[in-house]
């Protein structure tokens, strides 16, 4: 997330060092949630936001499925994806 404030070129400091702090705390505070840091519309950035948030969970969900152990519990397979997604569609 911190690569994706540093394309979009927030604009805050005055020197390098302030602004790549700000771009590494911002990154922090994106895992979270969205955060607008530039005027205008942000339809497309919110877009663009949520798509990789789903992107980035979906990846770890199938990588969850495929190295899991054979003794996890049947009803873990079925609650696992279940939270994580419909977490995110609370999130929404």
């Amino acid at each position: 997330m911190t690569a994706w404030i540093t394309v979009q070129n927030a604009d805050f400091g005055d020197t390098a060092c302030e602004k790549r702090i700000f771009n590494a705390v911002s990154g922090f505070i994106y895992i979270f949630c969205f955060l607008n840091l530039k005027d205008g519309p942000s339809r497309t950035r919110m877009a663009i936001y949520y798509i990789i948030t789903l992107i980035e969970n979906s990846v770890l969900v199938i990588f969850w499925f495929v190295y899991k152990s054979e003794n996890s519990p049947s009803w873990l397979t079925i609650t696992t994806p279940t939270v994580i997604y419909g977490g995110f569609v609370l999130g929404l």
